[in-house]
This record gives structure tokens, sequence and C-alpha cells, in this order.
């Protein structure tokens, strides 16, 4: 069964390059939300992370189902941020756990083989773990600290450690600029999962192309 797993983490993850990481601050309903969606698909975006942020269960939900539907249309792959129960009623292919939130063996348990699981790392031991526990593809986040989300940051030595000491595939996430991206790809990873409040909200197909222009 872990073939299958492989198999589908080339598809709907190592053969991905640029996504977009979105919640629904800044959007005033669903449907505005799902318009943006679309627009980040057609201009290029290959991943969409769908955050459940303010959004009532019963809303998150349909808007996972409504926005694999779009993710279908443009051969993308739907990942759900941190709720597994989300992921699975919706048929997106996986599902990105936070360190707090649940945990790697409960996730398959609930998910199966067919979905795919990234966990969001931090620290080299968190890394080494998530590989025991059998993650399939790992999130680095916090790469950089910004005056309005001033976290810890990893940096980019980390980001390197990362890609040297795994053969899993790596995305980096977070409030990322075209230059955080070129670095990072000189630090050897290749993906990126954007945060879509660095991106302009009145026009994210034309962000995104510029976006993938620099890459």
């Amino acid at each position: 069964m872990a073939n299958v797993r492989e198999n589908l983490t080339k598809l709907k993850i190592e053969n991905k390059k640029f996504g977009i990481s979105v919640n629904d601050t800044g959007y005033s309903n669903s449907d505005e939300l799902l318009n943006a969606i679309a627009e980040y698909l057609s201009a290029g975006a290959e991943i969409i992370e769908l955050i459940g942020g303010d959004m009532p269960d019963k809303q998150f939900l349909d808007t996972a189902k409504k926005t694999k539907q779009l993710c279908e249309v443009f051969n993308a792959s739907l990942l759900i941020r941190n709720r597994a129960d989300i992921a699975y009623l919706s048929s997106a292919d996986g599902v990105n756990l936070e360190q707090e939130g649940l945990d790697i063996h409960s996730a398959r348990e609930l998910l199966g083989e067919d979905f795919i699981i990234g966990l969001y790392t931090n620290t080299q031991e968190s890394v080494i773990q998530s590989v025991k526990d059998g993650a399939d593809f790992i999130i680095v986040g916090n790469i950089k600290s910004t005056p309005t989300e001033p976290v810890t940051s990893t940096g980019l030595e980390y980001a390197k450690w990362v890609s040297e000491n795994t053969l899993f595939p790596v995305l980096a996430c977070g409030k990322l600029s075209t230059e955080d991206c070129r670095q990072l790809k000189s630090a050897g990873i290749p993906r990126f999962l954007i945060d879509n409040s660095v991106l302009n909200y009145s026009s994210p197909n034309t962000v995104t192309v510029n976006y993938l222009d620099d890459l």
C-alpha cells in the first residue's frame, strides 16, 4: 500500500511546483473566495491549500467540495489544512497537519491509503519524527518573520538542511516574496505554497502570473 501513496505523492505533490494557501480572510463571502481560487488556478497554480479560518464547519466543507471541483478542472491538487475530516468528506487529495493538530497515525487511520499526509515542520527533530510516523511530504513554514507576523523564523539554513536530509517532497509555505522563492530554490526547495494574504485580492490572476514569471 505504500506504493499507492508514493504514486499519489508523486502525482499530487512532487510533480507540482506552485500553489496558494487560502483562507477566507479578506473575502466577503464564499462565492468571492471561490472566484479568487478559480483565478489562481486559471493563472497556473497547481496546488490549493484550503484553511478553514473563521468558516463554520458546514461552510468549510461546502467550500472544500466546490474547491475540489475547481481543482479537478485544472488538474490541480487540493490539500486541507489540519482537518482530516474535511479532507475525507470533500474528497480532497490530502491534508497538511500542524504540529499541535491531529497526529499522523490518527489521520492515516481516518483517511486510509488513498489520501496523502503532509506535516508542517520547524525543527530537525520534527522532520525526523515525521518520517518515522509515515508522512508523505514535508512542509517548511515560518521561513521568515514579518512585521505583521513576528514569528520565530526557521530561516534558509533550516530549509537547506531539510532539502538535503530527506528524500520526501518538500514545500515551503508562508508569506513569501518572489525573491524568497528564488532563494529557497537555490537552497534546494522548488515547491511553494504562497499565503494568499501577500497577493492582491483585487487581481489574484495577475499576481499569480507575476510569481510564475519570476520563477
